[in-house]
C-alpha cells in the first residue's frame, strides 16, 4: 500500500518540468525564508536536492551567506545518519543512494536545537502533518528521539494527499508542510 502511495505521488511528481520545479521551490522556500521561524533559527539542517525533489540549493546558499549554520545529512547503513555543518556545495560529494553529502565526518556531528529549522524531504505529505519518505526510515529513526525543534515537510503541491495516509507507528509526524500554495500546521497555527 505505501509503496504504491509513494509511486503515484513521485510519478506526478516527477512530471514537472525543470522549469516547474524551479518556480515552485522558490515559492516554497520563499514561504520558509519570510518566516519569523528562519529569522529566530541559528541552525537549518536540510538536505540538498536530487532528482525531482524541492530544490533546496538557493535558499541553503542565502543561509550561508547570512551567517547561519547549514548541516546536511550523511547516510550510514542500517538507517543510521548524522548531520555535517557544510561551508560551501563544493565539498559535497555523491554519497549513498546518489545524494550530495558532506565528507564522511562523524567527529564534525552536530545535533539541532531548539529554535532550530529541520527540513525534511519526503514522497508523498498529507493535511495531518504525517508523511512518506523514500522506504528507507532513515528521517524516522533519526528523528525519533530528538525533539524541541521545527521538523518542516517540504514538497509540492502534487505530492500533497487528501486523504489521510496509512501511517505505522514509527512514522514521522512534522509540526508542518510547505507547498507552493500553502503552510499546513499539524495544530493548525
Amino acid at each position: 500500500m505505501k509503496q504504491e502511495i509513494r509511486k503515484i505521488s513521485l510519478a506526478k511528481r516527477d512530471l514537472l518540468s525543470l522549469e516547474q520545479r524551479e518556480e515552485k521551490s522558490r515559492r516554497i522556500m520563499q514561504q520558509l525564508y519570510q518566516s519569523p521561524l528562519y529569522r529566530q533559527a541559528k541552525q537549518i539542517f536540510s538536505y540538498f536536492e536530487m532528482r525531482s525533489e524541492v530544490i533546496t540549493s538557493p535558499f541553503l546558499a542565502q543561509a550561508l551567506s547570512e551567517g547561519k549554520t547549514v548541516a546536511l545529512p550523511v547516510s550510514l547503513p542500517e538507517r543510521q545518519m548524522y548531520f555535517v555543518p557544510i561551508q560551501s556545495f563544493a565539498e559535497l560529494k555523491t554519497g549513498r543512494f546518489g545524494v550530495k553529502e558532506p565528507p564522511h565526518t562523524p567527529e564534525k556531528a552536530i545535533l539541532p536545537q531548539a529554535g532550530d529549522l529541520f527540513i525534511v524531504p519526503g514522497s508523498v505529505f498529507d493535511r495531518s502533518c504525517h508523511r512518506f519518505g523514500y522506504g528507507g526510515g532513515y528521517y524516522d529513526t533519526y528523528l525519533e528521539q530528538k525533539h524541541g525543534f521545527h521538523t518542516i515537510g517540504i514538497g509540492f503541491h502534487c505530492q500533497l494527499s487528501e486523504t489521510p495516509l496509512p501511517i505505522e507507528a514509527h512514522d514521522l509526524i512534522l509540526e508542518s508542510i510547505i507547498t507552493e500554495s500553502e503552510w499546513i500546521w499539524r495544530d493548525s497555527k
